[in-house]
């Protein structure tokens, strides 16, 4: 019998995963869909879910410690433009 090709997550990221596309849609409506950094229109990237005190250090997933950020703000953040642009990319 062949395998699945889809893998499965654990109860817990799904629970996770449903717990940020709520706040998510609510910081959308509260925001009015602009960038909490730098307060301008994402275009066509959209916004990302910026944990101020990063997940890897043991931030939650709560409204007072997250913001939407656009990709240029959530790349600086995380260390990932500057590397692009010392890459050429």
């Amino acid at each position: 019998m062949k395998r699945s090709p889809i893998n499965k997550i654990s109860a817990k990221k799904a629970a996770e995963k449903r717990i940020e596309a709520e706040l998510r849609e609510k910081l959308l409506e509260e925001h009015g869909g602009v960038c909490q950094k730098c307060g301008r229109w994402p275009g066509g990237y959209g916004l990302s879910l910026h944990h101020i005190i990063f997940k890897s250090h043991g931030g939650q997933s709560t409204e007072e410690n997250c913001q939407l950020w656009c990709l240029s703000c959530h790349e600086l953040a995380h260390g990932v433009g500057n590397r692009m642009r010392q890459n050429g990319t």
